[in-house]
This record gives structure tokens, C-alpha cells and sequence, in this order.
């Protein structure tokens, strides 16, 4: 414990010996900003237009000016009282906003589960470490990527900390997966209009499977294959179907197929999928997470879509294709 303060006290807290009950205090502060974290309700994001928001010292507009926030800007929310939310804009400050002009944009919390997290500038080990979180911090994600979270720490400061190490504060039946993954596009211009196989079918119009599978192929092998290379290794029918490689299973049945895809993904692997329209005609995606929940979704399955940078969940993409057709994961 006498490690974990001192950590902190060098990255978050100014280096000073008092230990009275002021704001500078270093043991009330570190005690009362580890207490008070555990009241963490949701994250707002400031929509003002553009002016600050005044954060103030009670929940009504005659109260003392403590702070203002700046458009755009996030903040935990702790609480609300009337008109206000309760915000926390600093390590142990707290003060009342307006709730019509705070939109509230996740109440999914995480619980740190390392000794002393570390927060960073940006979603690697090779950005500048920031701050540090001690175990049992709640958080309020605002994104993920890569296996890295974008938080909101310190009542008001975002950084970046490895998703490895936060859990749910929360007690969800299915529980949030997240697959690091090289991502491919079949619109890609350097092979876009190069041929499947000796069929005459270009990437663009019917590489969707291929680019799915070189995806899930960069993760089998720990290294990234594009699309058109791994493509010269396959075989292709003359209307450039692929056929199947022997490494993969190619399962058809759709009895309960979102929970054997989740299965699938708990384990750390992507899985790909056939999805059909009325008419006949197939695309193929990548399921690379998932959102947790207390129900199966499908608006819960984060997907990469070779043919579309806007569709991310599987809803998305069954909106357009809403036909099961087949999965496929590696073996």
C-alpha cells in the first residue's frame, strides 16, 4: 500500500509533505479521490454550442462559479440533484452542472483489476505514460480499439489503458470481448480490380469472403496476410468462389449460432460470417467482439466488414443481409 501512494503521489498528486484536509493534503486527497470513485454513476460529454458549461459549487445558477468545462470536453457523473448532475472535475473536486447541457454518453462503468494501472496519451505502450489508477477504480469507457479503452479519469482528463485490466463493475451474463485484428477492405485499391483465382471476379465485386479470411488467417498465423496475397494460395471456381480451406471449420447449421459464435470468440478467436439475402446474394464479415450484456444481440456483435467502413455491429450488416447462412473460425 505504502508503494501504490507513493506511486501516485509522484504522477498525480503535487509532492507536498502535508497531511492536514485540504485540497493539497496528501493523504486525504488520495483517500477521499479512492472513496469517492466508487460513487461513479456515468459519463457526460459538454453540448453547449461551443461556450463553457459553469460547474457550480449547488445544484442552482445563484451558486459560486467552482470551475467551467469547455464544449465537448467529458466528465464523470456522480450523482444528480433537480436540474444538476453531481460532476467530479478534478482528483477529489466535485461541484453541480446543468443537466441541459450534458449528455450522458455511457453508464457501462469498468473496475480496474491491477495493483496500478497505468494511463497513457494514446492506445500503446509507446505513448507517454500519464497517470496511474489503483485496483478497484471504476472508469467510464468511452471507446475501444485494438484491445486499448479510452477512459475518463481524474473527474475530467481522458487517456488511454490496456482493456486487459479493467473488468465490468458490473455483473453482466455476457461479458464484453474485444480481438485485436488486421482489418482489410475489399475496396482497397491495391487489389480492388485484380482477379479471384483464373475467374474473372474482382476483388471489389466478390472478394468479401477472401478479405474475411485473409483476416482471420493474419490472426491464425501471428502475421499480417493481405487479401490478394493470401488469395494466390487458394482456389477459386470459374465464378470465383472460394473454396474451403482445409484449416478452417465451415459450420452451416444455425441452431443457436450466436451463442456458439460467442463461444467461439470467448476462446480468442474471429469468426467469419455468411449472411443472405432473400434474392440470394451472400456478404461475408468478421465478428471481432462483443459489447457486454445481460441477453444475446446481435446489435452487441462488433464486427469488421470488408465491403463497408460504416456497418460495425452484426445488426448493422443483417439489416441489409438478414439471412444466416454459415460461419467459419479456424481450427
Amino acid at each position: 500500500m505504502k508503494k501504490l501512494l507513493l506511486l501516485l503521489s509522484i504522477e498525480l498528486i503535487p509532492a507536498k509533505a502535508n497531511t492536514n484536509t485540504n485540497r493539497n493534503g496528501f493523504d486525504h486527497q488520495v483517500l477521499h479521490s479512492i472513496n469517492s470513485q466508487n460513487t461513479l454513476k456515468s459519463i457526460g460529454k459538454v453540448n453547449t454550442s461551443g461556450s463553457n458549461l459553469n460547474v457550480r459549487s449547488s445544484a442552482n445558477t445563484s451558486s459560486k462559479v467552482l470551475t467551467k468545462l469547455s464544449n465537448n470536453s467529458y466528465i464523470e457523473i456522480h450523482g444528480e440533484s433537480g436540474s444538476f448532475y453531481k460532476v467530479k472535475y478534478g482528483a477529489s473536486s466535485f461541484g453541480y452542472a446543468s443537466k441541459s447541457y450534458l449528455k450522458v454518453i455511457t453508464s457501462s462503468l469498468k473496475e480496474v483489476t491491477a495493483s496500478a494501472l497505468n494511463v497513457r496519451s494514446g492506445g500503446s505502450t509507446y505513448y507517454t505514460k500519464i497517470g496511474s489508477l489503483s485496483k478497484g477504480t471504476k472508469v467510464g469507457v468511452i471507446s475501444t480499439s485494438n484491445n486499448w479503452s479510452r477512459i475518463v479519469f481524474d473527474g475530467n482528463k481522458t487517456g488511454y489503458v490496456s482493456s486487459e485490466y479493467l473488468k465490468s463493475s458490473q455483473s453482466y451474463k455476457y461479458q464484453s470481448i474485444n480481438i485485436s485484428l488486421t482489418e482489410y477492405k475489399q475496396y482497397d485499391s491495391r487489389w480492388a480490380y485484380k482477379y479471384l483465382g483464373n475467374s474473372k471476379a474482382t476483388f471489389k465485386s466478390s472478394g468479401c469472403t477472401t478479405t474475411a479470411l485473409a483476416m482471420l488467417e493474419s490472426k491464425r498465423l501471428g502475421k499480417d496476410v493481405d487479401p490478394y496475397t493470401y488469395s494466390k494460395s487458394q482456389k477459386y471456381t470459374s465464378g470465383g468462389a472460394i473454396y474451403w480451406p482445409s484449416t478452417y471449420n465451415v459450420i452451416t447449421s444455425s441452431t443457436n449460432y450466436l451463442e456458439k459464435i460467442y463461444n467461439i470468440l470467448k476462446t480468442g478467436k474471429p469468426v467469419a460470417i455468411g449472411l443472405k439475402k432473400s434474392s440470394g446474394s451472400q456478404h461475408y464479415v468478421v465478428i471481432k467482439g462483443y459489447k457486454e450484456s445481460n441477453t444475446l444481440s446481435k446489435a452487441n456483435f462488433i464486427i469488421s466488414d470488408p465491403g463497408s467502413s460504416t456497418r460495425k455491429t452484426l445488426a448493422d450488416v443483417m439489416a441489409t443481409y438478414p439471412n444466416f447462412y454459415k460461419y467459419i473460425y479456424a481450427k
